[in-house]
């Protein structure tokens, strides 16, 4: 804090200068008074900011994930993935291309080459 004078000095603008809706520097009095801000936590929640969803998260159920398919042969998963519309870009390393095509294999039932196809559910 003490480097507030030195930013004067290199033709920065002094923290008196900045735009915040309050006086910020350390000789101001118009920083609020120790103890007015208070921090949020699960004691003191003032409740929802949102409007109440009409259809609440599902809570009796959860995502299932599929272990990946490990047993099928590479062959087999290169050629389902060549002839899928599904393109692997530059940024997928070349050690894990054979992951990355077995994830899409296992959740090939989807059928779908982009997320817009992708069967909607109402799990995150």
């Amino acid at each position: 804090m003490a480097d507030h004078r030195n930013r004067e000095e290199n033709g920065e603008p002094a923290w008196d200068d900045w735009d915040l809706g309050f006086r910020c520097s350390i000789e101001s009095s118009g920083l609020p008074p120790r103890g007015a801000v208070t921090q949020i936590n699960a004691q003191n929640w003032p409740g929802p900011w949102v409007d109440e969803n009409d259809v609440p998260f599902p809570t009796k159920r959860r995502v299932w994930r599929r272990e990946t398919d490990l047993t099928t042969p590479l062959e087999v998963v290169t050629t389902w993935f060549e002839g899928s519309e599904i393109q692997l870009g530059a940024l997928v390393a070349d050690n894990l291309r054979e992951d990355v095509m077995r994830t899409f294999y296992t959740y090939r039932d989807l059928e779908s080459t982009t997320v817009a196809d992708i069967p909607p559910t109402d799990l995150a």
